[in-house]
């Protein structure tokens, strides 16, 4: 499948992520949606955000990671400003950022897409998949042409 080539990005060693990275993702979805209460929400909707996509159920991946967004909107102050717990959140609203980039490219949203890519990336925390999903959008944006 070739919109398989964009990466995403689950939080392991919590709310099921291990399952998710397992490549198990109707049972991880099972197991985080059965917990009500969640200490993690971050890591709980990330993570239904990558295991919903997976499995192709795009409305509920939308919105496990718009969530997962909103628990980390207050993050953005520059990195030589940030205390070690704001630039754990900071990561965190990079990888959902880069998880909705992902969403939007597969939906054919591609300037969201673009967006969500380059938003990533100015968090400016190291990850390698916002990078490598943009060049792949940007890849494909020319072979359309």
């Amino acid at each position: 499948d070739d919109k398989a080539a964009f990466r995403m990005m689950a939080i392991e060693n919590t709310a099921q992520g291990d399952l998710v990275t397992a490549g198990r993702y109707e049972e991880a979805i099972e197991k985080i949606t059965a917990r009500r209460i969640s200490k993690r929400e971050f890591d709980k909707y990330n993570n239904l955000c990558v295991a919903y996509a997976k499995t192709r159920a795009l409305y509920e991946a939308v919105v496990a990671c718009e969530t997962a967004l909103e628990a980390r909107k207050r993050y953005d102050a520059p990195s030589y400003f940030r205390s070690s717990y704001e630039k754990l959140q900071v990561r965190d609203r990079a990888v959902a950022l880069s998880n909705r980039g992902v969403l939007r490219a597969v939906m054919g949203d591609k300037d969201g897409a673009r967006e969500d890519f380059e938003a990533s990336l100015a968090l400016d925390v190291d990850l390698e998949e916002p990078a490598e999903n943009l060049a792949l959008l940007a890849a494909r944006n020319v072979a359309s042409m």
